[in-house]
């Protein structure tokens, strides 16, 4: 079995619905995208068998039980320039602590690395783009996350800062409620 398949079983175990996206990209390979997650171990198999390098989808909300803190880095590239690590900080300072989840090093940009915060999902989550501050965004409902191993269009491996192993899945703070 490939690496990714084995995490994308791993993922399913966890109660986590996964979906396999195009090699080396963010888009879904199949006809429905997330709306085809699952944690059925033969569909995550026959998905894999036929597409050995697909990267993993790991869809959000209710059916896997969580919602995602986003936390992108400038990309002049792509003319955006707010820094969600800075934004961050500005919350944790303003609000407190920041509770340990399982955490991912996400996409590479001009040499940094954004990280996605895994948290419980609660009930009124909502997928929102800057609304929360710049360059913070939630994957809720409707929403997902590339999962490690999957490999990034610029080559750079998706890793696990805090493993869901290590780390229990905990709930979000109050201010991201």
């Amino acid at each position: 079995m490939s690496r990714l398949l084995n995490a994308a079983l791993a993922y399913a175990r966890l109660g986590w619905a996964v979906f396999p996206l195009r090699p080396r990209d963010k888009i879904p390979a199949t006809e429905h995208g997330v709306k085809d997650a699952t944690t059925d171990p033969d569909t995550i198999k026959r998905w894999w068998f036929d597409k050995p390098d697909a990267n993993i989808g790991i869809a959000c909300g209710p059916g896997s039980g969580i919602m995602v803190l986003d936390v992108d880095v400038p990309d002049p590239a792509r003319k955006k320039y707010d820094d969600g690590e800075a934004s961050l900080a500005a919350l944790i300072e303003k609000h407190g602590n920041f509770p340990v989840t399982p955490t991912l090093q996400s996409g590479v940009y001009d040499g940094r690395r954004g990280r996605q915060f895994v948290f419980s999902f609660f009930h009124d989550a909502t997928n929102t783009v800057g609304k929360l501050a710049p360059a913070l965004d939630t994957r809720a409902g409707g929403g997902y996350i590339v999962g490690p191993p999957s490999v990034h269009p610029s080559g750079a491996v998706y890793e696990w800062l805090v493993r869901p192993s290590q780390q229990a899945v905990v709930e979000a703070p109050a201010w991201l409620q």
